[in-house]
């Protein structure tokens, strides 16, 4: 279950010199109970607190058979430093300016008040991030756009893409499912010698993945998204056979199914292995008599780590009936409904990437398996991407290096969250001399340059400490930097990874680099959420929250912090290698 909101209110920092994060006092409780203790089972708790950083009351409720010590543990530490105030008299509804309600696990639940504070970024905050419900000033009461409707917009034609049969109403699926025909999306100029067949996965309107192949049609690749009888491709596993002989011009078949799809796929490929060129997984295994393991077909398996329906328990026991060749990409925060646009699961995990950005990554990672398959012979992998990936999350300790003005021979530990919500929950520390960095990595596709993964840490985010919160004892003689001179190192390391032939080549081709000055964030949530490093082809610009240790209306361990979201040496190499 996700942190509740109030414990992702640890992550929101008030870097601006607002009024709302500078006034001395809160704004006035109402007045609240304290000798109520908490009884356990049914009742209803409440958690009565200031917020700090706001300097605004809230109030927080707990429904659904919340424990009392479970309570007492979340509302003792409200936010670090800060205790609420627990009892059973329920939060004043008519005063709030807003609510946000959050479902968890097991039919628990909580309902957050606000009664003052900025409500468009708590809204965004609630809906966004914590999938939640808003309701009142500063936002709708819906989330993003996920579902066939969203879908749909990618059924028409364009000037990339040509799509037949435009589908975009409900009669047209059944005489395509009676015609074992496809949904066609051909690409307009360019395209390659290619063709990904889409088995759906089970009970999904195949116009859920849409968005997929109109992607996929505009790199030139030519797709048909495959209806099947009642919704289960398994009721039309040849139907691979139709598409490809609708097409007799192309030479390179990929099939490709999701989930249940995924697993017809994998029984198709079984029987028809030399028609194919490839086959790709999509939060998919097959059944145990579907054994590939002997193929020689190229195979990727494109999976979300927060996957609650095919879990990486299935796809890791499954690898034994794949070829061991078979090429596995971890898409890391995405769960099983993303991969089509049709709406929650029943037994899925929340996914703490969006929609879009799953989406962004599998087809990357489609589009260079395809690419790479179609060559005669593998493109060996450069070697500065392994050095990129041994660097990892270290790149946060080159960094505090750098902001802080350090001394090479600091002492700094690096720690990596692996998911959002416990990032947001993270805070640069310092014990003795050690300075604690945290980090978090977030993935990007790279769906054409052979020479490097096709799914990779494109940025690295890093919670720092400021050169004026350090102790005595830790040695900073340096001038302090910002995010973009951490930028500007990481295009210098992988400058410094090139072969003398590709560092010419950079040096003619490669337009002058600028590395423009940080976006400044004044929330955390907005940072954390809302922001990533910003490239257009010549100018660099990272995203940055900086609080100062001089910020004393807030609590110790939220001031003196310098966060970055810079390019990590790999997303630095990637752009070094594109003037050969």
């Amino acid at each position: 279950m996700k942190s509740t909101i109030s414990h992702l209110l640890l992550f929101i920092l008030c870097a601006g010199a607002t009024a709302s994060c500078t006034s001395e006092e809160a704004s006035t409780p109402a007045e609240v109970t304290t000798d109520i203790p908490p009884q356990g089972g049914d009742s209803l708790f409440v958690c009565r607190y200031d917020n700090p950083f706001s300097d605004e009351y809230e109030c927080k409720e707990y429904h659904g058979g919340w424990t009392a010590a479970a309570v007492d543990a979340d509302c003792g530490e409200i936010f670090t430093g800060v205790a609420g105030t627990v009892n059973q008299e329920a939060c004043d509804q008519n005063g709030a300016k807003g609510t946000c309600s959050v479902d968890g696990e097991n039919g628990l639940s909580n309902i957050t008040y606000y009664y003052g504070g900025d409500l468009e970024v708590t809204a965004s905050m609630c809906q966004g991030f914590l999938s939640g419900t808003w309701e009142g000033e500063g936002g709708s009461t819906t989330g993003p756009e996920d579902n066939l409707d969203y879908a749909l917009r990618s059924m028409v034609s364009n000037q990339a893409v040509t799509v037949e049969p435009e589908c975009v109403d409900d009669t047209c699926l059944a005489p395509l499912v009676q015609s074992s025909s496809g949904i066609w999306f051909r690409p307009t100029q360019d395209a390659k010698d290619a063709g990904f067949i889409f088995y759906p996965g089970g009970g999904v309107d195949p116009r859920a993945y849409a968005p997929l192949a109109q992607r996929l049609a505009e790199t030139g690749i030519t797709v048909a998204i495959v209806p099947m009888p009642g919704n289960f491709a398994i009721s039309g596993l040849n139907r691979a056979t139709n598409i490809i002989s609708a097409a007799p011009e192309i030479n390179n078949w990929f099939l490709s199914g999701h989930s249940a799809g995924g697993a017809a796929a994998i029984s198709y490929a079984r029987q028809n292995d030399s028609t194919l060129s490839g086959l790709i997984l999509l939060g998919a295994y097959g059944a145990a008599s579907d054994d590939l393991s002997e193929s020689s077909l190229p195979v990727v398996s494109i999976y979300g780590t927060e996957d609650g329906v095919v879990t990486l328990d299935e796809i890791e026991t499954s690898k034994r009936t794949l070829p061991a060749s078979t090429l596995y990409i971890p898409l890391f925060g995405g769960n099983h409904a993303q991969f089509g646009y049709y709406g929650e699961q029943s037994g899925d995990n929340e996914a703490f990437i969006d929609h879009a950005h799953q989406h962004h990554l599998m087809a990357g990672a489609i589009h260079h398996f395809i690419k790479q398959s179609l060559y005669a012979e593998l493109v060996d992998q450069h070697p500065g991407f392994a050095a990129a990936h041994d660097v990892g999350i270290q790149w946060c300790k080159n960094a505090q290096t750098l902001i802080a003005g350090l001394d090479d021979d600091a002492d700094i530990t690096v720690t990596s969250s692996t998911s959002l919500t416990a990032y947001s929950e993270t805070k640069p520390a310092i014990e003795s001399s050690t300075i604690e960095v945290n980090a978090f990595e977030w993935q990007g596709a790279n769906a054409n340059e052979l020479r490097g993964p096709s799914i990779f840490n494109e940025e690295v985010w890093c919670k720092m400490k400021m050169q004026s919160s350090l102790p005595t004892g830790i040695a900073a003689t340096g001038q302090p930097a910002t995010c973009k001179d951490v930028n500007e190192a990481a295009v210098e390391w992988a400058l410094g990874q090139l072969t003398t032939e590709e560092r010419e080549s950079y040096d003619a081709e490669a337009p002058a680099l600028t590395y423009a000055d940080d976006v400044l964030y004044e929330t955390g949530f907005e940072w954390l959420d809302e922001s990533n490093v910003q490239f257009d082809g010549t100018t660099l610009k990272s995203s940055r929250i900086t609080v100062e240790l001089t910020r004393t209306d807030l609590p110790e361990e939220y001031r003196g912090v310098h966060y970055c979201k810079v390019w990590s040496p790999a997303r630095a190499l990637l752009w070094t290698l594109a003037f050969e």
